[in-house]
């Protein structure tokens, strides 16, 4: 159906395959677009009452007006030069289906909603724009989410492996990644868990209380910043140069790497390995660990300046002590290792048959065994 001016049209419903076109100061009131159902709403077109059901697509271009947007699992696409305004409500517990696409803009909050594609039948997707909100989402495979600037998502279970965008001015809070889903942070996120999966921070965005679990990176790029990071055992995490990250606490078994030009602060070493490169800037909150037993297949110790162990159990891997760093009544067994550098100091060592020492020893490193 195509309305010019000076048509006017009243409560119009667009089925699978039909297409509402409306242009040069054509109106319509009351419309529904149902799935598979196309409204385009061109320069000088005016349509008031539409409701965007689920897999429906509506249009509005530079030029062209359409109020009183009711969206009902639909998508609604507003270019640049349009005004559109919506209607604020909620929707509960609805399905995103392969090859659909829906989105929220202001006052459109989203309850519950599954949001999950297919191989052979294609992606999903969901877009939160601003004002729009998303609560308790469930993202599967085959899926994408996005959210744009003044856009929230809460409470968000992203269960497949594809991609979670939060964009700058966008805020995610409550975010679990599992089954090595992918988040890009450039805006805000708030207390997520990673694991298995991947989690990175670019220039601008801002991240606080990740949790890193076995199988969870998360990476930190230049201009991006994290606070309050746990990164727990086999989980990673990585600052490249011109990212930084304050307050991260690594347990055994997890690992952190700072690249050159990278920077860490109060790193709380609690039984895990930090990799520092030249030229990075980092600083270590005091701690002090006792009674570890370390047997994990490949996992190592580090313990820096500010850093004491005492009563440590080698089993496996290596335990490398660096300058300031302080480990005391530690028992090395066979398949363990203990590396000791300038400034490190041991005493109350135990090593039995087939345990490893390297000593990098200068007159400001002390060693003491038994």
């Amino acid at each position: 159906m195509i309305i010019t001016a000076p048509g006017v049209a009243t409560d119009i419903i667009v089925s699978s395959g039909g297409v509402l076109l409306l242009y040069n100061d054509a109106v319509a009131n009351g419309v529904e677009v149902m799935s598979g159902g196309v409204a385009h709403v061109l320069w000088g077109g005016e349509i008031s009452g539409i409701t965007a059901n689920s897999g429906a697509n509506i249009y509005i271009s530079s030029g062209g007006t359409a109020v009183e947007i009711y969206e009902s699992g639909g998508c609604v696409y507003v270019s640049s030069g349009a005004t559109a305004n919506f209607v604020s409500h909620t929707i509960n517990d609805f399905v995103i289906s392969p090859s659909k696409s829906a989105t929220l803009h202001s006052g459109t909050t989203a309850n519950s909603t599954i949001v999950s594609g297919n191989r052979n039948s294609g992606y999903a997707y969901l877009y939160v724009y601003d004002g729009g909100i998303a609560n308790a989402t469930q993202v599967g495979n085959y899926a994408y989410l996005y959210v744009y600037s003044g856009g929230t998502i809460n409470d968000t279970i992203f269960n497949g492996n594809y991609v979670l965008y939060v964009s700058s001015g966008g805020y995610a809070s409550n975010t679990t990644l599992n089954y090595y889903g992918t988040m890009n942070v450039y805006g805000s996120a708030e207390d997520t868990v990673v694991g298995p999966g991947y989690f990175s921070v670019y220039k601008g965005g801002i991240a606080s209380g990740i949790i890193v679990n076995s199988g969870g990176y998360a990476y930190i790029s230049s201009g991006g910043t994290a606070s309050s990071t746990v990164i727990n055992s086999y989980g990673w995490g990585a600052i490249y140069s011109g990212g930084s990250a304050e307050d991260t606490t690594v347990n055994y078994g997890g690992t952190l790497i700072i690249s050159n030009l990278g920077t860490a602060t109060a790193i709380k070493e609690n039984g895990g390995y930090v990799s520092v490169a030249n030229g990075a800037s980092v600083t270590y909150a005091s701690n002090y660990i006792s009674g570890l037993e370390m047997s994990l297949s490949g996992r190592n110790m580090t313990v820096h300046s500010g850093t004491t162990a005492t009563a440590i159990t080698v089993n496996s891997g290596y335990v490398y002590i660096y300058s300031g760093g302080i480990i005391s009544q530690t028992f090395i067994n066979s398949m363990g290792g203990l590396s000791i550098s300038s400034g490190g100091t041991a005493s109350g060592i135990s090593v039995a048959e087939g345990g490893g020492l390297q000593f990098y020893i200068t007159s400001d490193t002390y060693v003491q065994g038994d």
